[in-house]
């Protein structure tokens, strides 16, 4: 931590100072957030507070970025993730092994992203920590291995990942993508190729990855650990008038059954300028019924080794500017599988020029054992953030 500091502290006080004759920009922002839970008879409560320093520098043909995040956390840090699954299947838990399955906060200062990126007339090499978000989805992205989403917040940053990439224009509307995240050995290195091309008002694109995979068994510690294989591909565009894009993944590696993820999306907005938005996400590794959920199914999806419990799902998004400063959304996240849904209202309130507010709140309507049961309690996020 203290290497950082003197790293962030060189660095802020090189503001303003020529390099190569051009200036190092500094910006960021601080965000404190308080999350409350209620779970049975139960009110628990985080409070995190967040220092994001960002910079930046252009020179001739070389762009150099970076950010740190520090993170502080203060109320309950240790969470059960028992709680959030069916009674009837933690009674099936040896009470020996009920302390691996808890989730705790501590306190972390990191390099999230650090890259330069060297432009020539017909390509781009980026080299270092950098975001990969492959994929035209919102809430989930059958294409992408790299990163797991939370569907109550599902664009909030990602993190960075430490790769050597490579964009090409080969020939007019024609784009090819080469990126290679090292690891110990070229085997168990990640690796994504992506061809796109346009036709008419729809971009698309070919797909193919993998990295090396784990899924966990909490039952029987038989884990797999494997490189997974992902083909796939996307397309974007408009139809009708209609904002309309798809994803498709089909994923092979040993200790599980080949499986696809399917997603199909389209957005709209009126003239009263409210935006609505819906997605179909069928999940290879989801299950049907629910009555079908285990201990894997359930942990899995809670430490997001899978996006999601069941098969077939639903996300629809409505957003509303209520004034020109306050945003009105709320999103149903539903399992079409076991029919139960998750509401999550939110507001967004611009309130001076640098300062924004978000407030999230999270209801779950469905049965018990259901992926969103109401026996999981309730929630709600309140982040402002002050961009400097």
């Amino acid at each position: 931590m203290k290497l950082y500091i003197v790293m962030i502290a060189t660095i802020l006080s090189a503001v303003g100072s020529p390099i190569y004759g051009q200036s190092l920009e500094i910006f960021g922002y601080f965000e404190p957030q308080y999350m409350g839970v209620q779970y049975e008879d139960e009110y628990s409560q985080l409070f995190s507070n967040k220092l994001r320093v960002d910079m930046q520098s252009d020179l001739d043909e070389v762009k150099f970025a970076a950010n740190f995040d520090y993170i502080t956390y203060g109320g309950r840090r240790d969470w059960d993730l028992m709680q959030y699954i069916p009674e009837t299947i933690r009674q099936t838990v040896d009470s020996s092994q009920l302390d691996y399955f808890t989730y705790d906060y501590d306190d972390t200062i990191y390099l999230d992203n650090a890259y330069m990126k060297f432009t020539k007339s017909i390509f781009d090499i980026t080299l270092g920590k950098q975001q990969i978000s492959p994929g035209t989805g919102y809430a989930w992205n059958p294409t992408d291995l790299f990163n797991s989403k939370d569907a109550i917040d599902p664009t909030y940053e990602q993190p960075g990942h430490s790769a050597i990439r490579v964009d090409a224009a080969i020939a007019p509307k024609f784009n090819t993508v080469l990126i290679y995240f090292p690891e110990d050995d070229w085997n168990n290195s990640g690796k994504l190729v992506r061809l796109k091309s346009g036709i008419s008002h729809f971009d698309f694109s070919l797909i193919y990855s993998e990295k090396q995979w784990n899924l966990g068994d909490y039952i029987n510690d038989m884990p797999v650990n494997d490189i997974r294989h992902m083909y796939g591909g996307d397309i974007v565009g408009e139809l009708l008038g209609l904002g309309v894009w798809a994803e498709f993944g089909y994923n092979t590696l040993s200790g599980v059954d080949d499986f696809k993820e399917i997603l199909a999306g389209a957005d709209y907005t009126f003239d009263n300028e409210l935006y609505v938005m819906a997605e179909y996400y069928r999940n290879g590794l989801g299950k049907s019924e629910y009555e079908e959920y285990d201990l894997n199914d359930w942990l899995r999806f809670l430490t997001g080794e899978i996006r999601t419990i069941s098969r077939d799902n639903l996300y629809l998004y409505l957003d509303y500017p209520v004034t020109d400063y306050i945003h009105l959304s709320n999103s149903f996240i539903t399992s079409l599988s076991d029919r139960s849904i998750s509401l999550v209202p939110s507001m967004n309130y611009s309130m001076y020029q640098n300062i924004e507010m978000d407030l999230f709140l999270n209801f779950n309507l469905g049965e018990d054992s259901k992926a969103y049961s109401v026996e999981q309690g309730y929630s709600g996020v309140l982040r402002f953030k002050v961009f400097f």
